[in-house]
């Protein structure tokens, strides 16, 4: 049962790839962030599939996380907190580039028993906390409402909240 629905995911991951793909010239702004973010997804999938076959994916799980962080803190920094201070986009790049670095200095990729998700529950606790803060704006009026993003935006809290929380528990098995 769990083999089909993984293979359901990824057909329409491939799906909204391809329709991603043909429509591509069409999106602007928000839109093609999130076909960006798509494409990388199905991208990184088929590279985790290839290094499965070669034993080892672990260490597409952190790339993923980044992946995810740099997409969606362009997203929000650009497009949903577009009335928000310098002083908090800044302290955004900075927790960025400590999970960047994080990733670079501290994550034993190439070693299996080494594997950690703290690159990846960092990076969506950053997202969730950008979610948060566009709440946060549109109800103290610092922020036009706009039921369209109030929704995408709770859309997104849930998904990386349950993800980052899915994630910290894998470092304890």
């Amino acid at each position: 049962m769990v083999e089909y629905i993984l293979i359901g995911v990824e057909v329409v991951m491939f799906m909204a790839a391809v329709v991603s793909l043909y429509f591509h010239k069409q999106l602007k702004g928000l839109h093609w962030l999130l076909f960006v973010y798509i494409l990388s997804l199905a991208l990184l999938n088929i590279v985790s599939h290839l290094a499965g076959i070669l034993g080892y994916n672990l260490f597409m799980v952190p790339i993923s996380g980044l992946v995810a962080l740099v997409v969606f803190q362009q997203l929000y920094l650009t497009h949903l907190l577009t009335e928000d201070t310098l002083a908090f986009k800044a302290l955004i790049w900075l927790l960025t580039t400590l999970v960047l670095g994080h990733f670079l200095w501290f994550t034993d990729v190439a070693n299996p028993t080494e594997f950690s998700a703290t690159t990846v529950v960092f990076s969506y606790l950053i997202i969730v906390l950008l979610g948060l803060r566009y709440y946060w704006l549109v109800l103290n009026k610092h922020q036009t409402l706009n039921m369209v993003l109030v929704r995408f935006n709770g859309v997104i809290l849930v998904y990386f909240a349950c993800s980052a929380l899915f994630f910290i528990t894998t470092n304890f098995l």
